[in-house]
């Protein structure tokens, strides 16, 4: 991490973090049965499609209660747009965190714009193969 890249924390966790407060989230064990149950099967035969979408909703909720988690987390940390090149230089264990943070974020964004691409993409065709695979079973006879 390049102490010096003002960009890199561009944010203003105070003013955040009264809004954030008050969204809470949906329960855990709502998204995951949406999730897990419901729309990411293992076998897509399995898949509701028709919840797709909302089971996206579901995880940019989650997102939201887990960048309101690290804003609270840089808040007690005394991380602020003005002060962060301060604070984590003189805290190396800060600094850690930010940069485990920052690699983490890269890596969750990655994974949430593949599965709302592949998310879309099936949303699309999931029809039009439940229609093929209903007219080659019932061509076949079985």
């Amino acid at each position: 991490m390049d102490m010096h890249h003002d960009l890199l924390f561009d944010i203003d966790f105070a003013d955040d973090i009264d809004k954030a407060r008050k969204n809470s989230g949906f329960p855990l064990t709502l998204i995951r049965q949406m999730c897990l149950k419901t729309v990411f099967r293992a076998d897509y035969r399995e898949a509701d499609f028709n919840q797709a979408l909302t089971a996206l909703d579901y995880l940019r909720d989650l997102e939201c209660t887990r960048r309101t988690a690290l804003r609270d987390a840089a808040v007690q940390l005394g991380i602020t747009s003005e002060t962060w090149k301060e604070v984590l230089s003189e805290d190396k264990e800060a600094y850690t965190w930010v940069e485990t943070v920052q690699k983490q974020e890269l890596e969750i964004e990655s994974h949430y714009a593949n599965i709302f691409i592949d998310l879309r993409i099936w949303v699309c065709v999931s029809p039009h193969v439940n229609r093929w695979e209903a007219y080659h079973v019932t061509d076949n006879g079985s």
